[in-house]
């Protein structure tokens, strides 16, 4: 075989070697990305589901379930927020202090419920905004204690400053 011929061989060797590398290289490279997208769809498809599932209950419970909705008009029932401010002052009646209402403001809703959030401050001994505390855990209301700082007045003091942040459902918006 002739040099011309030895070149033209290795050449064509060459090349398909190339076209092979680049071949496999790309097949390679497209199957890692339709795993990559295959991936992203299932973990997308996985919250998809279980955002639905959530917000499915969360409609079963306040809208569609007879009997769920009697229980929660049961506790929202006659309670709106000037009644519901009146229960942290009657609290802190009992427990012996002033209750200072700093904030009322609206919550999160979920199509039905609305919730009202009060930020309450009250300073007393620390059995007393203790109490308070404890009263305001068990109000005769459908509510949750979201926040809740306590600190002493000054190293020399015998007097506690307690603020405290209540969450209550409300069956409509006020």
């Amino acid at each position: 075989m002739s040099m011309i011929g030895k070149t033209s061989v290795t050449i064509a060797t060459g090349a398909f070697a190339l076209f092979s590398v680049g071949v496999f290289a790309f097949i390679v490279f497209e199957t890692n990305n339709e795993n990559r997208l295959r991936d992203a769809a299932m973990a997308t498809q996985a919250q998809s589901s279980a955002r639905d599932a959530y917000t499915g209950s969360l409609r079963i419970l306040a809208r569609d379930t007879a009997e769920s909705r009697l229980a929660l008009r049961a506790i929202t029932a006659d309670r709106d927020v000037v009644s519901l401010i009146q229960l942290l002052e009657d609290a802190g009646a009992i427990a012996g202090v002033k209750v200072f209402i700093d904030a009322v403001s609206s919550g999160e809703d979920e199509e039905v419920l609305q919730s009202a959030v009060v930020s309450i401050s009250a300073t007393g001994s620390f059995n007393q905004v203790n109490h308070l505390l404890s009263l305001v855990e068990v109000l005769p209301a459908a509510s949750s204690i979201t926040h809740f700082e306590l600190e002493r007045e000054n190293a020399t003091s015998q007097n506690w400053n307690v603020q405290i942040r209540v969450r209550f459902l409300v069956e409509d918006e006020f």
